[in-house]
């Protein structure tokens, strides 16, 4: 109760009394609905002795403990009659009371100012700049130039919503003698280590940058210009032209690059080339995210004579090593990955070719990332930049393993990316045969083939293009039959996997490899192959429930022992 009554003395006191003292509770209740809950229960005899008080005390407006945190919550509100009112002082004495508690701020220390800027309240920023005058100039300076706990200032916070007349009203406060004040304060970071043109980066506010940067140019400041745009944070690293970058802000983008004239285009270069904690470009950030327009933009940064760069800045990687390419083939931006190889010139083929040979950390080249990702279409563009000449760096390309021992084609295989697979296969010409069946055969770091994933995925149409590499004649089809055979670590063949799945149409394409009188010996032992828990095919279907495919097994195993040891198949059964 004593609260309350501290807040409706409170209002009654800042407001003061000219008219009845019924009028002036109906003049009351027409301001915001916050002030009228506080009024809803004011009694006439309650204003008559606030009224003597202020007038005993030759002051109509009483600025007492509560003022602050009223004022905040209108201008954050927008309640614009009760900053008003709150603002006009009547006394000198209350004057630099006044001027004291705006400057105070909330226990956040949050003043008035930050509310009304951040929510778009320019009328209400006006008035409270207005509360100052010439005598307090500098307090006004101080004022403006005052950040939260955070740091945050008002700037910030305009910024941050894109309201370029607040912004504008903000930086007026200064004149030609506080120039350099101004630049410092536009330059003001928060304790998050952003600044004003950070905020309107991040947020494509295009008016609040150029205005940022007209004030630069106006106080003759070109040098703290670049300092300001170039500056990277020191929580990570990042740039401005990375934020903007990574949104895909395009306007953004071109603004930071115009700061910089003809005269300056090497510190452009190395603007565009700075890395953040994470050793990423602004190219990686833009390629990631698939803001063709912005990598375009950042390529033309460099000019003819500047190739050189142009090819070290295409090959810088990031933490993980990986090149703008690795992140814009990974996520699939077509697009992105054309602009990226036609920075190539013609004379230049040799670096593209390295350039597409580049492995990560993991040692994935992007052709890894795309046949993992299922992208078809870049993976044809990859295969494409090869031309005959360099078949056989193009077979290198292919065949090229990871720390993992994981070739393209084993990651195009387990994620049953088909046409990914028939892409890769196509590479290699008759007269490439051995290099093919030597490709297919490549086991991993788990001793997997590509038949095992196939198999494992359930497609048979993978699992057929797979065995077609071989022909059924000659030295081939025992090298078929050595491919079927293989184990991985646990032991298990392909049939094991397909059998597991239940994949009926896998089961038959891999045994009809077995077609032969003469390779039902064969037949018997690939049937017997036990993984490292002693179990056969056969034993893994009928525990599944895949019942079809276990009577399946079981029939092709008796009729191989009924052709090749007939006198067997009693023992067995």
């Amino acid at each position: 109760m004593i609260s309350l009554m501290k807040s409706m003395m409170f209002v009654i006191f800042i407001f003061g009394v000219f008219a009845s003292d019924e009028e002036q509770v109906e003049k009351f209740k027409k301001l915001s609905k916050a002030t009228t809950d506080i009024l809803s229960d004011i009694k006439p005899k309650q204003i008559i002795h606030t009224k003597a008080a202020a007038i005993k005390n030759k002051c109509l407006v009483v600025i007492n403990e509560n003022w602050t945190e009223t004022l905040n919550n209108a201008a954050k509100k927008g309640h614009e009659d009760f900053v008003k009112m709150a603002l006009n002082p009547f006394c000198k004495e209350e004057k630099t009371k006044l001027i004291k508690c705006l400057m105070k701020g909330n226990e956040q220390k949050i003043t008035a100012l930050h509310y009304a800027s951040l929510n778009r309240h320019e009328r209400i920023v006006k008035l409270l700049l207005n509360a100052f005058n010439e005598e307090t100039k500098d307090q006004l300076i101080e004022y403006v130039m005052k950040g939260d706990e955070n740091k945050t200032t008002a700037l910030h916070m305009a910024s941050y919503r894109g309201n370029q007349e607040i912004a504008k009203v903000l930086l007026n406060v200064f004149g030609e003698e506080e120039k350099d004040t101004l630049i410092e304060y536009i330059m003001k970071e928060n304790q998050f280590h952003y600044s004003a043109l950070d905020f309107a980066s991040l947020n494509a506010h295009e008016s609040i940058v150029k205005l940022l940067f007209r004030t630069f140019i106006k106080h003759q400041k070109k040098e703290e210009l670049i300092q300001y745009v170039v500056k990277q944070k020191h929580n990570n690293s990042m740039t401005t032209l990375h934020f903007a970058s990574h949104k895909g802000h395009v306007e953004i983008v071109k603004l930071l690059l115009t700061v910089f004239n003809d005269e300056e285009k090497d510190k452009l270069v190395a603007y565009v080339m700075q890395q953040n904690e994470f050793r990423a470009t602004v190219l990686h950030h833009a390629a990631q995210e698939g803001h063709n327009t912005i990598v375009k933009l950042l390529l033309n940064v460099f000019s003819k004579e500047e190739n050189k760069k142009l090819v070290k800045y295409l090959k810088q990687g990031n933490y993980e090593n990986n090149t703008a390419l690795h992140v814009a083939v990974y996520n699939g931006h077509e697009e992105v990955v054309k602009s990226l190889l036609n920075a190539f010139d013609e004379d230049e083929q040799v670096e593209l070719i390295e350039y597409l040979m580049n492995k990560n950390k993991q040692a994935d080249t992007a052709l890894h990332f795309a046949s993992l990702r299922g992208h078809e279409q870049i993976v044809k563009l990859l295969l494409q930049e090869f031309n005959g000449e360099k078949k056989d760096k193009l077979i290198k390309y292919v065949m090229q393993e990871n720390n993992g021992q994981y070739t393209a084609l084993h990651h195009a295989a387990h994620n049953g990316h088909s046409g990914i697979v028939k892409w890769l296969l196509d590479v290699f010409s008759e007269k490439e045969k051995d290099k093919l069946i030597e490709y297919v055969m490549q086991e991993n770091y788990f001793k997997s083939t590509a038949l095992h994933y196939a198999s494992q995925k359930g497609s048979e149409e993978i699992v057929n293009w797979l065995l077609n590499v071989f022909t059924t004649s000659g030295k081939e089809t025992q090298k078929l039959i050595d491919y079927l055979m293989q184990e991985n670590e646990d032991k298990n063949t392909a049939l094991h996997f397909a059998a597991y799945n239940g994949n009926d149409g896998v089961v038959n394409s891999l045994l009809d490899v077995f077609g032969n009188k003469k390779e039902q010996r064969a037949l018997i032992e690939y049937l017997m192959k036990e993984n490292v828990q002693n179990h056969t095919a056969l034993y893994v279907a009928h525990a599944r429930g895949n019942t079809k495919i276990a009577q399946f097994l079981f029939q092709k195993l008796a009729n191989a022992f009924n052709e090749t040891q007939p006198q067997l198949l009693d023992e067995f059964e």
